[in-house]
């Protein structure tokens, strides 16, 4: 017999409208700037994902006799915003369709809906839908040039190009996601904007995000071996930071209640964790695998984290 129990790695009184209305406060930045860089396509897109996956939750839930909870649950509408803008802006409307209804049944429902899902669904959704479609990766579109365009939205081929040459650009351009990237990983001060909001919020803690970060920067210099007491080296250190999308990443995937470790050690532990798959796989593979396979990683590790410390825990309490 299997005992399923909701997320019990969650250490917090905050309830889940408020924790999920603030998500979605922390959020809002990175679409509203997404929409402002790619104009109807990125409001089209968002919308879609985000409604989509409200209806999904709602209908998987009537269909396993779930009562209706008391109040207005919108968990399911941050995770799929969160997913759009993991997406390249030349996506076809259908193809990011398809993700979300991936994401909700596959990776959510399955496990019993909210609280029951073993790993990030934005993440896991993303990289699902760009192994699928390998094409994808040749759908970025420059910002700015063309916001009531709709070109490719609703076929089923991609349109763009390939992901933006960074080496020209200014670092100002590559701080506020003046390129070719994804719909909402590129502008640090609106992420830094959402990750300060959560905190001031205590939403989330910090510990799991820093160790993640920093984890992520020391072990670029060494894997690389960037000098960072040089300007190519700094610059370079930015550029990897700033348009891989982990700053993205550690803001809103790394912070997630439900698959992540919220605990002081858990918290560091996890983030260690992820930060290390994350530089080791830039190595290798493609951006959104390095940025979504740790994070799913560390969700998988969430579970047996939490039982160890859970039981170092009950030993230290024993012997006392």
């Amino acid at each position: 017999m299997i005992l399923r129990s909701n997320a019990p790695y969650i250490h917090t009184d905050l309830n889940t409208p408020y924790i999920y209305t603030n998500m979605m406060a922390a959020v809002l930045p990175c679409a509203l700037y997404s929409v402002f860089c790619y104009g109807i396509r990125a409001a089209v897109t968002m919308a879609a994902c985000a409604m989509l996956s409200l209806v999904a939750a709602r209908i998987c839930d009537r269909l396993r006799g779930v009562a209706a909870v008391e109040y207005y649950d919108i968990s399911a509408m941050v995770s799929g915003i969160i997913y759009a803008l993991l997406l390249p802006p030349g996506t076809p409307l259908i193809i990011s369709i398809l993700g979300i209804l991936i994401g909700e049944l596959a990776f959510k429902q399955l496990f019993g809906g909210l609280g029951g899902n073993p790993v990030n669904m934005a993440a896991a959704s993303a990289l699902f839908i760009n192994l699928l479609f390998e094409d994808i990766e040749n759908g970025y579109i420059e910002p700015y040039k063309d916001r009531l365009g709709l070109d490719g939205l609703f076929t089923l081929h991609v349109s763009g190009d390939q992901p933006a040459v960074l080496d020209d650009l200014y670092i100002t351009e590559i701080l506020t996601g003046s390129y070719a990237g994804r719909f909402g990983t590129g502008c640090c001060l609106m992420i830094l904007i959402g990750i300060v909001y959560l905190v001031s919020k205590r939403i989330v803690r910090i510990e799991a995000p820093v160790a993640y970060l920093a984890t992520v920067l020391i072990g670029y210099c060494i894997l690389y071996k960037v000098d960072v007491l040089k300007s190519d080296g700094q610059r370079e250190l930015l550029v990897f930071m700033v348009t891989s999308g982990v700053l993205f990443a550690a803001a809103f995937m790394i912070t997630d209640y439900i698959c992540v470790s919220q605990g002081l050690s858990g918290g560091i532990i996890s983030g260690c964790f992820a930060g290390l798959m994350t530089v080791v796989l830039s190595r290798f593979t493609s951006n959104i695998v390095y940025l979504t396979v740790p994070v799913i990683m560390t969700n998988y590790l969430t579970y047996t984290l939490e039982f160890v410390i859970s039981s170092v825990r009950s030993r230290r309490k024993l012997r006392v």
